[in-house]
């Protein structure tokens, strides 16, 4: 096939750090590749020349991963196309009401795409509710995972790993837990508000060879983000044997009653949730379950599996346009 994927054109593909739109965007494509297929990827603002470009050639499978681009695309496109939201807070009735105006517009060009392919089941299902129609399927968000050092046993506690920013509560996290656990936070630092302590630190950045070679070295992933849907962080966590602490917003398509991932919600500083001890609890018992954890994400997160679920929805979309 011959399949074009359109990006943000907000960070370059493949990115230089981090970007997990970016990352995803160039992983399928070169599992594509590497599968005979023909993939060409558009990551520029100028729709005028995406829809050029794509008007002017042949492509048997059209997919926008930027819903801010739906409506415009839809008035330029001349062939349907499909559209993957990663915008993780539209689960979320509060989103809603905050983003006002400016979302809605956003989803009404998104009512209009022919098709869309949702990061979970949870998210299709609000397409559905609030109106949509059209062709819909689910497409996880997956990872190399044999190209994440693995080992059975961790010397670290828990890591925090991602853009330090208001969203993903490090700041809270990082008082909420000083002298009561330890956390390591590695990523880019984007929220004023956040104070490295006595065992909270902020190490830096990682590229993705040393986040493909370090993770192993911890217990637990942390991740407490209320605008991420299927975070990319979580396959590549599991995939280094780490169990998983994560918000209800940030908690698609696992598999909530595995003793390895706990969910708390969204609120959980409003309500006080000792989240320390359950930290503590998840890194005392990782040891039990690496080797269980690492045959969870190869059967459910590997990127081979998730590029043959893409095929056939790219195969299914094709048979439903006609």
């Amino acid at each position: 096939m011959k399949i074009a994927i359109i990006g943000p054109g907000i960070m370059p593909i493949p990115p230089n750090g981090w970007g997990s739109v970016e990352t995803i965007i160039w992983k399928h494509a070169e599992e594509l590749r590497a599968r005979n297929h023909i993939v060409e990827i558009f990551n520029t603002k100028d729709l005028n020349h995406v829809a050029n470009q794509i008007n002017n050639n042949y492509y048997d499978f059209i997919h926008c991963h930027y819903d801010a681009f739906a409506n415009e695309l839809c008035n330029k496109l001349q062939k349907p196309f499909c559209l993957t939201s990663h915008w993780g807070e539209i689960k979320e009735d509060d989103a809603w009401r905050v983003h006002g105006s400016w979302w809605n517009s956003i989803f009404a060009g998104m009512l209009r795409c022919a098709g869309m392919i949702g990061l979970t089941q949870e998210i299709n299902h609000v397409y559905r509710s609030r109106g949509y129609t059209g062709f819909l399927d689910v497409l996880p968000v997956g990872t190399e995972v044999s190209e994440f050092v693995f080992s059975t046993e961790s010397a670290k506690s828990a890591i925090c790993l991602g853009k330090i920013e208001p969203r993903k509560m490090q700041a809270e996290l990082a008082s909420k837990s000083h002298n009561k656990c330890n956390i390591d936070f590695v990523g880019p630092m984007a929220d004023g508000r956040f104070a490295s302590n006595e065992t909270c630190k902020h190490l830096g950045e990682w590229n993705r060879n040393e986040i493909k070679n370090n993770l192993t070295n911890y217990k637990c992933l942390v991740l407490l983000s209320t605008g991420e849907g299927a975070p990319q962080v979580v396959p590549e966590a599991l995939s280094a044997g780490l169990s998983i602490l994560v918000t209800e917003t940030a908690a698609g398509n696992l598999e909530r009653s595995l003793p390895f991932i706990k969910v708390i919600p969204n609120n959980w500083v409003q309500q006080n949730i000792d989240i320390a001890s359950i930290i503590n609890n998840l890194c005392a018992d990782n040891y039990m379950y690496r080797q269980q954890i690492r045959q969870y994400a190869c059967d459910n997160f590997d990127l081979t599996k998730i590029v043959d679920k893409y095929e056939i929805i790219m195969k299914k979309f094709m048979e439903y346009k006609r």
